[in-house]
């Protein structure tokens, strides 16, 4: 066999339809698996589809499954182009609600009867199919779990979300994406448009509650200090907050360093310096 055929078997032995088999558990199918690729992720999400595409959206498979006792669970697994647009999509949906679960070897957490869990390039939601028959939450994390086992080993989160300084930081607030329009559905308080955020940078976006009061840390890396520079220089001319809070940012090599608000000078010139530490300090 020659080696780009292979290499296409080995593609589509690997695609997602494989990881929801007719029995999954104690659950067991009760339609086939549909598959959307590209733009027809409309066909199923619609207005929401928007977010997995910034995030690199390669195909969603979905199907659905009984339980023993009749009710009807949804599994969704959208693959993305890699392990960083699957953190991204799934640290855009997470929120300060529901409840984080630790037995699926994957950040994942659980709101409103549904599952979210990120693996490798996958994202995955296993939720009830009807609002009024709700399965188990056991039924669910059982399930999930299964899909978790089916899944490539877990990738480590994208290399800048790990130098986030961790005092006060709100670990469900934080948001990684690579495209501009992203910081847009997160934070309205600085024109994304400025930031020179579609050349494929990486950025973090995450809340901080402190004895100081309340801050928002932007870290980007863009590939090269020309583009650091730049939005640097963005932010900084920047007309002053209306409401009286600081901001403040500063360039480190190729990285941008942005307290986008903090309730002082002070404080935004502190959390800015944890964030150089963090990074390694060089200029």
């Amino acid at each position: 066999m020659r080696a780009p055929a292979l290499i296409a078997l080995l593609l589509v032995a690997c695609t997602p339809p494989a990881l929801l088999p007719d029995r999954l558990g104690e659950l067991t199918a009760r339609e086939p698996v549909v598959r959307h690729e590209g733009s027809a992720i409309f066909d199923h999400l619609n207005g929401a589809a928007e977010v997995y595409l910034m995030h690199g959206f390669r195909s969603l498979s979905t199907r659905v499954y009984r339980t023993a006792n009749g009710r009807e669970l949804s599994v969704e697994i959208f693959e993305l182009a890699d392990p960083e647009g699957a953190y991204g999509a799934f640290s855009h949906g997470r929120d300060l609600e529901g409840r984080e679960l630790t037995s699926l070897g994957a950040e994942a957490h659980e709101q409103s009867g549904m599952i979210w869990f990120w693996r490798d390039r996958f994202l995955v939601c296993v939720g009830d199919r009807e609002p009024g028959l709700l399965a188990s939450p056991h039924v669910r994390e059982r399930a999930a779990r299964a899909v978790a086992a089916s899944l490539p080993a877990g990738s480590p989160r994208p290399a800048l979300v790990e130098r986030l300084p961790r005092a006060g930081l709100r670990e469900r607030t934080i948001r990684f994406f690579r495209v501009a329009r992203a910081l847009a559905y997160h934070y309205d308080g600085v024109p994304a448009e400025r930031l020179g955020l579609d050349g494929r940078p990486h950025a973090v976006l995450a809340d901080y509650r402190r004895p100081a009061g309340a801050s928002v840390l932007l870290l980007v890396r863009y590939p090269d200090a020309a583009g650091a520079t730049a939005a640097a220089r963005a932010i900084a001319t920047l007309p002053a907050r209306g409401d009286g809070r600081a901001r403040a940012s500063e360039r480190l090599g190729p990285h941008l360093l942005a307290v986008l608000e903090a309730p002082s000078a002070a404080e935004a010139r502190a959390l800015l310096g944890e964030a150089r530490a963090m990074l390694g300090g060089e200029r």
